[in-house]
């Protein structure tokens, strides 16, 4: 049992990078202008800093992706709050709920899309290191 828990430990701190990339890696790469050919892919630290560019830009299309939904939600509900009418009390209370929930999504886009501008501009630089 101790050996066990000592292997599964030992092997908790490796980080489990494959030796080739994928088709769909290798597109991805060449989205993003990065040849493939030249580099040696049997190099450990090449392989580990293309993961790394391709593990920045998984981040910046997940942050891209719920910040428009995100966005999406703030437009409609504000589309929603203009149709009630003006004069019913009940319909100022929601329609003042339903601004302010867009002004929460809104709010909320933010952060996601500084964080995408932040993982681009990591990238970037990664793929200039790379470059060299």
């Amino acid at each position: 049992m101790k050996n066990i828990l000592a292997l599964i430990v030992l092997f908790s701190f490796f980080n489990g990078y494959s030796q080739s990339l994928s088709n769909q890696e290798k597109t991805q790469l060449k989205s993003l202008n990065i040849t493939t050919e030249n580099l040696d892919l049997s190099n450990f630290t090449v392989q580990k800093k293309l993961n790394d560019i391709l593990k920045l830009e998984r981040k910046r299309m997940t942050n891209i992706t719920v910040a428009i939904v995100l966005t999406s939600l703030a437009a409609s509900t504000v589309i929603f709050a203009g149709n009630f009418n003006k004069k019913d009390v009940r319909s100022n209370t929601f329609r003042g709920i339903a601004l302010s929930q867009s002004a929460i999504f809104a709010a909320a886009t933010i952060p996601l899309w500084l964080a995408s501008n932040k993982r681009k501009k990591e990238r970037n630089r990664l793929i200039k290191k790379l470059n060299e």
